[in-house]
């Protein structure tokens, strides 16, 4: 018994005094680590390493770690990227609908509505490889799907009636 007490007055000798009263202290030099961003495999790229076949239970694993894991970006500034392409998309495709409803009344101002909705549909793609699922881009992509469809309807009847005629 003594040998057990003697023990823990010399083991709590070396413990630190009051630890749990001053917090730590972050180095204000050393700066945040990044993760580094997740990688796409591909089945014959993991079968070369590993010098063997996947087994089907390993490439279902794998499809999914692809397309749920990978899916989202690792940093903020892809995000912000993202975010600010998907914005531009959105303000083309309306702009290309206010040039095309302009396009009523003052001739020919509509064929700008047809540049406005190029710029909406190229920047709604870049901004869902930066950041998937954004509403601003999505929004930008329909609007300037639904003029692309629409003017592909009026240039086939418009054809029609000249055929016609």
């Amino acid at each position: 018994m003594k040998k057990i007490f003697l023990f823990f007055i010399i083991f709590l000798s070396f413990s630190t005094p009051y630890a749990a009263v001053f917090p730590t202290v972050k180095d204000p030099v050393k700066k945040e680590i990044k993760t580094p961003p997740f990688k796409k495999f591909k089945v014959a790229e993991l079968e070369n390493f590993l010098h063997r076949k996947l087994k089907f239970k390993e490439k279902v694993a794998l499809f999914l770690y692809n397309h749920k894991i990978v899916k989202a970006p690792f940093n903020e500034e892809e995000n912000a990227k993202g975010t600010k392409l998907g914005k531009k998309s959105l303000t083309f495709g309306l702009l290309g609908w206010l040039m095309v409803l302009l396009g009523i009344a003052i001739p020919f101002i509509g064929l700008f509505g047809l540049i406005a909705f190029v710029f909406s549909t190229v920047y709604g793609i870049k901004s869902l490889k930066y950041k998937k699922g954004d509403t601003n881009a999505i929004i930008g992509l329909v609007l300037s799907g639904v003029y692309f469809l629409l003017f592909i309807i009026a240039l086939v009847l418009v054809f029609a009636f000249f055929r016609i005629n």
